[in-house]
C-alpha cells in the first residue's frame, strides 16, 4: 500500500465527513460496481424467481441475505481506485471470484447481521484477518468507527423509503380510464395480483443492488478515517510530500548551478575573445502607458463611486391577504391511495419473515456458541457427548513411573542396590516416590515437568512430603547431572523416610 499514490485528501474527519467522502467516492466511481454486481446477482435473481414462482419474495430474501458475499468485489474495486489503479471489467471479474471466497462461511451466518458489515469487511477481505487476530485488530478501529451502525439504519431506512416511493408513484400514475376506482385495490394489492407481487419484487432487487455501492463506499470511507487517526496517514504523507519536494528543489538548484557554470565559461570565452572596446550606455526610457491598466484603474473608480456601489435594505411590514384563494376553486381529487395499505401489509409480513430467520439464527448461534452452559440446563441424554478424558501419563522427564514397572517392594530393592549400584537404586527411588504421588495422591504432574516444578507443586498440594521431596530431589539432580555417586547412608536415610511418610499414610 503507496499512501503516496492514493487519490483523495487523506486527514483526520469527523465520522459524517468521512461517509460524505464515500458519498463522494460512490459518485465517481459508480457504474462499474454496480454492473458487476448486476452480473453476479442477475443470474442468481432469475433462477430463484423460476424456482419460486408462485412465492417470489422468497428470490429477494435470498439475494438479500447473500449480500454479504456478492458486496465484496465493490469494495475490493474501491479499495484499488483509492490509491490509483485502475481495473478494467474483466480484472474486476476475475478478482469477484477470489474475494468472494473469502471468509464466505461467517459471512453467511453471524456476520452478516452485524450492524458493524461495511465497517468490517475491510478487515477481512483486505487484510485478511480472522480469529483473534481480526477481534484485536476491530476493537481498535472502533475506537473511531462509532457512525457505522447509524450508517447501516439510515440506508436502510432510505431503501424502504424510496421502495414505498416508487410504489406510491407508480399507484398515482394509473389513470382512472385504466382502472376503475372501486377496483384500484383489487388490481394493485400486494398480494391480491400477480402483477403487483412481481412489481414489488423486482424493485426491492433493484433498490438492494443500487444501494449496495453507497453501503460498501461509505463504509470503507469510515475504515480509512479510522486507520488515519490511528496511524497518522496525514502526517506520513506530508513527510513524504516534503521530502519529494525537496528532492525536487535540489535536483532544480544543481541543474541551475551547472547552467550557470557553462554559461559563465562560455561568458568568459567570449569575453576574452574580443577586443577591448567601451560598453555603449543607453538611457533608461519608459514604456508608453498600458491600455489594461488604465483600463483597470477606470473600472476600479466606477465601482467605487457612491452611486454604484451602493447597498441598501429596505424592509416593509403588512398583513396577509386571506381572501387571495378565496375565489379560486380547489382541484377534485380522485387519486385512490387504498392499494398502499396492502403493500404496506405485505411488507410488513415479509419484515415478519426476516424478523424470525434472524430470530432463528441467532439462537442456534448463541446455543452452539455457550454448548457447555447448555449441559447443565438439559438432561444427561441430551448433552453433548464429552470429549474423552486425557491418557494417564506414563513417564516424567523421561523417566518411566508405571506401577507395572516398579516392583513391589520397593524398599527391598533400593537397600539391595545401593551396596553395588547406588546410581540405579537412587533412581528406583526418586520413580517410585513420583508415581506413588502420581497415583495415590492424585497431583497433576505432566511430562514435560521438571525437577523444580515437580517440587513447586508438591509443596503447593502434599505439603506433608515437601521437605522430603526436596532432599530426594537435590540428591538426584546431584547424581544425575553432576555424576556425584550418593553416599549409601544418604540413600538408606531416604529410604527410612520414605517407609515413615508412604507406608504409614497408606495404613
Amino acid at each position: 500500500m503507496d499512501l503516496s499514490k492514493i487519490t483523495v485528501t487523506v486527514r483526520p474527519r469527523s465520522s459524517w465527513q468521512a461517509v460524505d467522502l464515500g458519498l463522494a467516492m460512490t459518485k465517481r466511481w459508480f457504474w462499474p460496481p454496480l454492473m458487476v454486481s448486476l452480473i453476479i446477482t442477475l443470474p442468481i435473481f432469475l433462477l430463484l424467481c423460476w424456482l419460486f414462482n408462485d412465492e417470489p419474495y422468497w428470490a429477494v430474501v435470498i439475494i438479500w441475505w447473500l449480500q454479504g458475499i456478492w458486496e465484496k468485489p465493490t469494495l475490493f474495486y474501491y479499495s484499488r481506485l483509492l490509491f490509483g489503479e485502475s481495473l478494467s471489467y474483466r480484472q474486476l471479474l476475475a478478482a469477484a471470484g477470489k474475494t468472494c471466497r473469502i471468509q464466505w462461511f461467517s459471512s453467511l451466518l453471524w456476520r452478516r447481521i452485524s450492524p458493524h458489515r461495511s465497517f468490517n469487511l475491510p478487515v477481512s477481505v483486505l487484510e485478511e484477518l480472522n480469529g483473534s487476530k481480526r477481534r484485536r485488530r476491530l476493537q481498535i478501529l472502533h475506537i473511531r468507527g462509532g457512525a457505522s451502525i447509524l450508517l447501516t439504519l439510515i440506508l436502510h431506512g432510505l431503501l424502504w423509503l424510496f421502495l414505498l416511493a416508487t410504489i406510491a408513484f407508480i399507484n398515482m400514475m394509473i389513470p382512472d380510464e385504466v382502472v376503475q376506482h372501486q377496483d384500484r385495490l383489487a388490481f394493485f394489492g400486494l398480494f391480491s395480483t400477480d402483477i403487483a407481487l412481481w412489481l414489488g419484487c423486482i424493485l426491492m432487487y433493484i433498490f438492494i443492488v443500487l444501494f449496495n455501492p453507497f453501503y460498501i463506499a461509505c463504509g470503507f470511507s469510515l475504515y480509512i478515517n479510522s486507520r488515519t487517526h490511528l496511524e497518522a496517514w496525514d502526517t506520513e504523507i506530508a513527510f513524504r510530500r516534503l521530502l519529494a519536494r525537496h528532492q525536487q528543489s535540489h535536483l532544480a538548484t544543481t541543474k541551475l548551478a551547472s547552467i550557470l557554470a557553462w554559461g559563465a565559461g562560455i561568458l568568459l570565452t567570449t569575453c576574452l575573445s574580443l577586443p577591448n572596446a567601451s560598453w555603449a550606455q543607453t538611457s533608461a526610457t519608459t514604456e508608453p502607458n498600458n491600455p489594461k491598466i488604465v483600463a483597470k484603474q477606470q473600472i476600479n473608480e466606477i465601482l467605487a463611486d457612491h452611486d454604484f456601489g451602493y447597498h441598501k435594505n429596505i424592509t416593509n411590514y403588512r398583513l396577509p391577504d386571506f381572501n387571495l384563494k378565496k375565489d379560486v376553486p380547489e382541484p377534485e381529487h380522485d387519486l385512490d391511495f387504498s392499494g398502499i395499505e396492502s403493500f404496506i401489509k405485505g411488507m410488513a409480513k415479509l419484515i415478519e419473515i426476516l424478523l424470525w430467520g434472524a430470530a432463528i439464527a441467532l439462537v442456534v448461534f448463541l446455543l452452539y456458541r455457550y454448548r457447555r452452559w447448555v449441559n447443565y440446563l438439559v438432561p444427561k441424554q441430551w448433552r453433548w457427548k464429552k470429549t474423552p478424558k486425557a491418557q494417564p501419563i506414563t513417564e516424567i522427564m523421561g523417566l518411566d513411573i508405571r506401577q507395572s514397572h516398579l516392583p513391589d517392594d520397593l524398599l527391598a530393592h533400593v537397600r539391595t542396590l545401593s551396596n553395588h549400584n547406588p546410581r540405579e537404586a537412587l533412581s528406583l527411588l526418586y520413580r517410585g516416590t513420583l508415581s506413588k504421588l502420581l497415583h495415590n495422591y492424585q497431583l497433576r504432574f505432566q511430562s514435560s515437568h521438571t525437577e523444580g516444578e515437580c517440587c513447586q507443586l508438591v509443596e503447593k498440594d502434599t505439603p506433608q512430603f515437601s521437605d522430603f521431596f526436596h532432599q530426594l530431589t537435590l540428591c538426584w539432580t546431584t547424581t544425575a547431572y553432576g555424576h556425584e555417586l550418593p553416599d549409601r547412608s544418604a540413600l538408606l536415610a531416604l529410604c527410612q523416610q520414605w517407609q515413615q511418610l508412604f507406608m504409614q499414610g497408606d495404613q
